[in-house]
């Protein structure tokens, strides 16, 4: 469905609030009233029960709750486990309601970074590709098998799914279905531009300047692991910008690309989206030189 400037406008607005960083403020489980977890995790079971605050809310407190879980030196699996299910049963709960398809996308992106943390404290980062299979360890599997219902739930399968979202889906479907390429946010210059604004190192890989973005866009491909799932897609995002500029500066990103591609260390839908910004490319130029 296409959508309205004003509307993706205000789609825009809202995605910005888990795109990359959430709010910086604190959470209600993070009161000094509450002296251990489970009452922690009571207060933002509740507050995820709240239908009387716009989506906004929500996206932020979904957000900063997998910060709190990933801002430890050694992640707590238990613990992580006990909060998700908090998560889980609230989207059970509501899943019959609109509302709940928005806490869908900051919810599929944060499992991902769960993952991400889990494999590189692990040191097993060639099992990233290693979705759903039986052999992985029960922290894995529980994982993958919440992305799975999220997935077929809330994201346009044919045939599948309750509450498909119309507006802003796309940013789930960029993980669900790579092969379609980046979202109207991502492949939009000046919407990805405002979306980045506040994040240092992806808007100098931005920059007009070759010899700058290209320094910053290589910083980024080397520590690539290290990064959260929803800033890994925005990287790879970047790329596909700068690959799309001028024939000068061919070269130098396409080395880029070729060093993520052959990495080990990519989900099913980074390879996708790393294929399709090739593709893409090598479409676009052919038309230029035509």
């Amino acid at each position: 469905m296409r959508v309205t400037n004003l509307v993706r406008k205000s789609v825009t607005s809202r995605l910005k609030k888990f795109v990359l960083r959430p709010k910086e403020k604190k959470l209600p489980l993070e009161s000094s009233a509450l002296r251990n977890d489970d009452q922690r995790r009571q207060a933002f079971a509740e507050e995820l029960q709240n239908l009387n605050v716009p989506p906004d809310h929500h996206i932020n407190l979904i957000q900063l709750c997998f910060k709190h879980l990933l801002k430890e030196t050694v992640l707590n699996e238990e613990e992580a486990l006990k909060w998700l299910e908090v998560l889980k049963k609230n989207l059970h709960q509501q899943a019959n309601q609109n509302f709940v398809a928005f806490k869908a996308i900051p919810t599929l992106y944060g499992l991902y970074s769960l993952r991400l943390r889990y494999l590189n404290d692990h040191h097993l980062q060639s099992l990233i590709a290693t979705m759903n299979s039986p052999d992985n360890t029960e922290f894995l599997r529980n994982i993958d098998e919440m992305i799975r219902k999220l997935k077929t739930t809330y994201f346009r399968v044919p045939g599948e799914g309750r509450n498909n979202l119309d507006i802003g889906v796309d940013w789930g479907n960029v993980i669900h279905n790579p092969s379609r390429g980046l979202n109207y946010e991502l492949a939009n210059k000046d919407l990805f531009i405002s979306i980045i604004k506040d994040e240092k190192d992806l808007s100098s890989a931005m920059h007009d300047n070759i010899l700058h973005n290209m320094e910053a866009l290589t910083k980024l491909q080397q520590n690539f692991n290290s990064y959260s799932a929803h800033k890994r897609v925005a990287i790879l995002a970047a790329l596909y910008h700068q690959m799309a500029a001028s024939a000068n500066g061919w070269e130098q990103p396409i080395g880029v690309l070729k060093n993520l591609a052959k990495s080990e260390a990519l989900f099913r839908h980074e390879s996708e989206l790393l294929k399709w910004i090739s593709e893409k490319t090598i479409r676009r130029r052919g038309k230029q030189a035509s």
